[in-house]
């Protein structure tokens, strides 16, 4: 059995040959005062195949790991220790329990595994419990969105007075201003007009008063007002447009 150490720090690179662990001790403290390093212990046997331990240090701290020439993908210890390395360097030299040191990282590898497994297995089950809720949420959002879209399309209804018309039998008739208000509207700093006007349905005369805003146009006593009223109750009715003068 061959045994080298290589140490890597400060931009060096020194491969040495020992013969046992007093002197990987001694090599080992001479760069301990160094910020960062890699400290690496190889055995390598008769036939050209090799393990590796090797320490590395920095300033998150110690960390352990092990390769060889089978897998050199086994998974390290982090947060480790100096004695660490020398539990498991003496297990890696000790020709009875040589493949102790290797069985350990590979056990360590396995469960490394199965846990990164389970974590995948949770995230995938978090992810779709994740996406229904997202979706329940969505969906609640939606029929939010859609009824306040028709509470708003009903009120817009209402004030248009399509409602009163609804179902209904309605005749469309022309009406003439009989008077016109000015009234100033303090909300706005402007004036509306209140216009009384007069119309005849089934031979029958009314007269009723609306007020709009000066956005419709100036009415004058006289003009002519088009107007849908209800067949059966005449005196509901909407103003349709204005015409400017008599017809």
């Amino acid at each position: 059995m061959i045994v080298h150490v290589r140490l890597l720090y400060e931009f060096r690179d020194e491969m040495v040959p020992v013969s046992n662990v007093e002197e990987i001790r001694s090599l080992l403290s001479s760069i301990q005062e160094v910020p960062s390093f890699n400290f690496i212990v190889y055995k390598v046997g008769l036939k050209p195949v090799y393990q590796s331990l090797i320490l590395g240090y920095s300033s998150s701290g110690y960390s352990l790991h092990f390769d060889d020439y089978t897998n050199p993908q086994f998974d390290g210890i982090e947060n480790s220790s100096v004695e660490d390395f020398y539990f498991h360097l003496h297990s890696l030299l000790d020709q009875e329990e040589s493949e102790r040191c290797r069985d350990f990282f590979e056990k360590l590898t396995l469960r490394n595994k199965e846990k990164e497994k389970e974590r995948l297995v949770e995230w995938k089950k978090n992810y779709r419990k994740t996406q229904l809720q997202e979706k329940k949420h969505q969906i609640k959002k939606g029929v939010f969105v859609t009824v306040v879209l028709v509470l708003m399309a009903i009120v817009g209804l209402w004030k248009t007075g399509y409602f009163k018309f609804l179902l209904e039998e309605t005749v469309v008739v022309k009406a003439v201003v009989s008077d016109v208000d000015l009234i100033y509207n303090t909300s706005y700093m402007g004036t509306t007009q209140k216009l009384n006007f007069t119309y005849w349905v089934n031979e029958k005369y009314f007269a009723n008063s609306v007020v709009m805003d000066r956005s419709a146009g100036r009415c004058f006593e006289g003009d002519t007002l088009v107007v849908k009223v209800l067949r059966e109750d005449p005196s509901t009715f909407e103003i349709l447009r204005h015409i400017e003068g008599a017809e």
